[in-house]
C-alpha cells in the first residue's frame, strides 16, 4: 500500500512539474512575441509615488499619441527587466532606500497584451547624521570641506551623490600632482537608530608626481612650437589633471588638427612619480579653396544673391598664421541682373602676437567705383580693420579692436556732400570698440543651465574722424534653469542706449535700434516697435529695453514646445523713457530640435492697452529667441 502511494506521489509531483514547465514554456514564448504593454502595475511602494516610478522605468503603459495612433505602441522587450531594474535601483537608491528589492511578474491582458506586475519591499530609508574627513589634509583641507559640506544632517543617503563627492576630491588632488590618490567612504550607523549613518571619508594622497618628458608625434604641416606654446606645463612641473584637460582644448582651440589624444604611462598596476606624456595630432591640410554662394535680404534692393571665393592657408610656415583672400559680388535678383556691390577682402591671423595668446586679427578691404544712384555718382571703400581678444578662465572673453573706413564719392560738389551722405546713408565708419562676455552655457544652440553676459560698446568719430558721431552701448543677461529633466526656464534682459556728439543729435538710421519680432518681442512685425515717422515707417530709436520669459519643455522625442512673455519698447531718446510705455506679448511656440539647432514656429498675441490694439503674429525662424 505505502508502495502505490509513493508512486502515485511521484505521478502527481511529475505532472505538476510538467504543467509548471509547460506554463513557463508558454510564457516564455508569449513573451517572445513582444507583446504590447496594456497596464502596469505597482505593489508595494509607500514612499515614492506610482506615478514617479513609471516615469522612470523603461516600461511605458500606451500615452496619448499611441491611443490616437500618431505613434507607435510601447511593447515589452527582452531587456525590459534590466531597464527597469536599473530605473528602480537608482530611483530608489539616490532616495536612500539602501535595502530595495522587487520582482517582475507578468499576467495575459487584452488582446493577448501584458500586465506587468512590479512587486516591491522599499525597505528603511537611511540619512546622513554627520559626514567626516581626515583631519591631516594641510592646505587641502579647506577645499575637500567645502565639498563634503554639500552632505547637510538629514539629507537622504544617496550613494551617487557619495561617488560624486569621491570623484570630486579625487580631482583637487589630482590636480594637485596626486594621480595615484585614493578616495572612500565607509558607514557607520547611529547605535541609537540605525537608519542614521556617518558618512566617514578616507584619503590616501599618494605620492607627488611632475610630468616627466613630452613627446609630440611627428607633424608634417605644423611646427612642434604651435603644440608646445599652448600647455599650461613643462617637464618637472607638478602633474595637473585640470590643466591636461584645458591645454588639449587650448591645442584644439588652434583650427589646425582635427584630432588631439595625450597619453600618459599612468597606470594602477604601478607608480610612476615622473610619467612621460605624448601628445598625438591628426593635422588639416593648410591650404583651402571654398565657393560661397547664396540669398540674401537686402534693405534697398530686397532679395539678392551673393557669389564668393575663399582661398588661403590656416598654417603659414608652420605656425598656426592664418591668410585667406575673399572676392565677393552681390547681384540684384529680382528686378534683373545686375551687380549691386563688389568687395575684396584680405584677412589675416596673428595667434601669438609678441609671444602672448591673444590672436590679432587683421584686415583690409576694397569697395572698386560702383554707381550708387540715377545721377551716376559713384563711390570707393577702403576699410581696414583690427582687433584682438583675451580668454580670461573657462567663461569669460573680452575683446577689443579698431576700424576704419574711408569713402571716396564722385560726381557731387562739396556743399551738397554731407547732406547726399546723410540722405543716402553712406558715411566713413572710423570706431573703437570693445565686447566683454561670460557664457557659462554647456550648450549655445539649446541651453539649459547657466548664463550669459554681454556688454558691448562702440564709440565713433571725435579724434578718430569719420562721418560718424556718436557712442553705442549694449547690455544683455540671459539665465538658464532646469526646473526638471525635460523642462527648462529661461530669462532675459537686454537694453541698448546711442549718444549722439552732433549738434542736432543725428545718428545713422543703420546705427539706431530697432525691436519686435521673432527675436524680441513676439506678436508685432519685424522691427517695427518704436519712433516711426509721418508715413508710419519705423525710424529706429536710442534707447530700449527688453525683457522676456520662456519656459520651455519636452513634447516628444526632438519636438520642444514653449510658453513666453515678451515686453519692451522702444524709445527716441533715453529720457523719453516711461514704464507705463512698455509693451507686451504673449503665446506659445513649437520648435524641431534639427542638427543646425531649433527650427521654430511661434505665435505671439500683443496684450491690448491703449495706444496698442491686440490681434498676434506667427514667427518662423531659426534657434531659440536668446
Amino acid at each position: 500500500m505505502k508502495f502505490y502511494r509513493v508512486i502515485n506521489f511521484i505521478l502527481l509531483l511529475s505532472f505538476l512539474t510538467a504543467f509548471d514547465l509547460s506554463a513557463r514554456n508558454n510564457m516564455e514564448k508569449w513573451l517572445a512575441k513582444k507583446p504590447v504593454i496594456r497596464e502596469v502595475v505597482i505593489n508595494g511602494n509607500d514612499e515614492i509615488s506610482t506615478d514617479k516610478i513609471k516615469e522612470a522605468i523603461a516600461t511605458k503603459e500606451q500615452g496619448f499619441f499611441q491611443k490616437l495612433g500618431l505613434k507607435g505602441k510601447n511593447h515589452l522587450r527582452k531587456n525590459s527587466e534590466q531597464l527597469n531594474s536599473a530605473a528602480l535601483n537608482y530611483l530608489y537608491r539616490r532616495s536612500g532606500f539602501r535595502d530595495i528589492k522587487f520582482n517582475f511578474e507578468y499576467e495575459v491582458g487584452k488582446d493577448s497584451g501584458a500586465i506587468v506586475i512590479i512587486n516591491i519591499t522599499e525597505g528603511p530609508q537611511y540619512f546622513i547624521d554627520t559626514a567626516t574627513v581626515p583631519e591631516d589634509l594641510g592646505y587641502r583641507t579647506k577645499p575637500v570641506q567645502k565639498i563634503v559640506g554639500e552632505l547637510k544632517p538629514g539629507d537622504v543617503l544617496n550613494p551617487y551623490r557619495l561617488n560624486r563627492i569621491v570623484n570630486e576630491i579625487e580631482k583637487v588632488y589630482a590636480d594637485d600632482g596626486r594621480p595615484y590618490r585614493k578616495v572612500n567612504y565607509n558607514l557607520q550607523p547611529l547605535p541609537s537608530d540605525s537608519t542614521r549613518q556617518i558618512v566617514h571619508f578616507r584619503i590616501d594622497p599618494g605620492p607627488l608626481t611632475v610630468f616627466g618628458e613630452i613627446h609630440i608625434d611627428s607633424l608634417e604641416y605644423s611646427s612642434s612650437r604651435v603644440v608646445r606654446r599652448e600647455l599650461l606645463f613643462e617637464k618637472g612641473d607638478v602633474y595637473s589633471r585640470e590643466e591636461l584637460i584645458d591645454s588639449r582644448q587650448r591645442i584644439y582651440s588652434t583650427g589646425l588638427f582635427t584630432y588631439v589624444d595625450f597619453t600618459t604611462n599612468i597606470n594602477g598596476d604601478s607608480i610612476n612619480t615622473s610619467p612621460d606624456l605624448t601628445i598625438t595630432c591628426t593635422e588639416k591640410k593648410p591650404r583651402f579653396i571654398r565657393i560661397r554662394t547664396g540669398a540674401a535680404q537686402d534693405s534697398t534692393y530686397d532679395l539678392v544673391w551673393d557669389l564668393g571665393l575663399e582661398v588661403g592657408s590656416r598654417n603659414i610656415s608652420g605656425m598656426g598664421r592664418h591668410l585667406r583672400f575673399e572676392p565677393t559680388t552681390r547681384f540684384q535678383v529680382v528686378s534683373g541682373w545686375r551687380i549691386i556691390e563688389e568687395r575684396f577682402g584680405l584677412y589675416y591671423i596673428e595667434p601669438w602676437p609678441f609671444g602672448i595668446r591673444m590672436p590679432l586679427d587683421l584686415s583690409l578691404e576694397w569697395e572698386p567705383k560702383l554707381r550708387r544712384t540715377e545721377q551716376n555718382i559713384k563711390t570707393e571703400t577702403y576699410a581696414f580693420n583690427i582687433g584682438t581678444f583675451k580668454e580670461i578662465g573657462d567663461y569669460i572673453d573680452i575683446r577689443t579692436g579698431f576700424e576704419f573706413e574711408s569713402i571716396d564719392i564722385d560726381g557731387i560738389s562739396e556743399d551738397s556732400l554731407t547732406q547726399f551722405k546723410r540722405d543716402e546713408e553712406i558715411q566713413a565708419s572710423r570706431s573703437l570698440w570693445t565686447i566683454f562676455e561670460r557664457d557659462s552655457r554647456l550648450n549655445i544652440f539649446v541651453p539649459r543651465q547657466g548664463s550669459i553676459t554681454r556688454l558691448t560698446t562702440r564709440f565713433y568719430g571725435k579724434f578718430l574722424g569719420g562721418d560718424k558721431n556718436f557712442y553705442k552701448a549694449v547690455g544683455e543677461w540671459s539665465r538658464y534653469l532646469s526646473t526638471s529633466r525635460w523642462a527648462v526656464y529661461a530669462f532675459r534682459i537686454k537694453s541698448g542706449w546711442a549718444h549722439s556728439f552732433e549738434t542736432d543729435g543725428y545718428i545713422p538710421s543703420p546705427d539706431l535700434f530697432y525691436i519686435g519680432g521673432a527675436n524680441t518681442i513676439r506678436g508685432y512685425k519685424e522691427n517695427s516697435i518704436g519712433p516711426t515717422n509721418s508715413e508710419g515707417e519705423p525710424i529706429g530709436g536710442k534707447f530700449y529695453l527688453l525683457m522676456n520669459h520662456e519656459y520651455r519643455r519636452n513634447l516628444l522625442g526632438k519636438f520642444w514646445f514653449s510658453l513666453f512673455l515678451d515686453a519692451g519698447n522702444n524709445w527716441r531718446r533715453g529720457d523719453d523713457f516711461r514704464f507705463k510705455d512698455l509693451l507686451a506679448s504673449a503665446g506659445a511656440g513649437l520648435q524641431y530640435i534639427s542638427p543646425l539647432g531649433p527650427i521654430r514656429l511661434d505665435y505671439g498675441q500683443r496684450i491690448a492697452w491703449k495706444p496698442v490694439d491686440g490681434g498676434g503674429r506667427f514667427h518662423i525662424s531659426i534657434l531659440y529667441a536668446f
